[in-house]
């Protein structure tokens, strides 16, 4: 919960209400890890995920965060760009 100090005042307030327009659908892939012994010719795949959230960009990659506030975000993902599938924008109402 955020704390009740003078940088969350009201024009902080009309700010965040002012942020993103969008959310995003980030279709990717991640790598896998295992160890132990396995027989050679067993494959691996890469494991498809889906992460929802507020994203921002380099050339590089993308960081999906789960909470925006005011000029902040919070709990934050960075994928390197090589391994997003597909990326589907979604309208925030408010």
């Amino acid at each position: 919960m955020p704390s009740k100090s003078k940088s969350h005042s009201r024009a902080n307030t009309k700010s965040a209400q002012a942020g993103p327009t969008h959310i995003e659908i980030v279709y990717w892939l991640d790598a896998v890890a295992s160890s132990g012994w396995i027989d050679a010719a067993e494959p691996f795949e890469a494991a498809p995920c889906i992460s929802v959230g507020f994203v921002s960009e380099t050339k590089a990659s993308i960081t999906i965060a789960g909470t925006y506030g005011g000029n902040e975000r919070n709990n934050r993902m960075t994928i390197p760009k090589g391994m997003v599938i597909k990326r589907q924008k979604v309208k925030l109402v408010v």
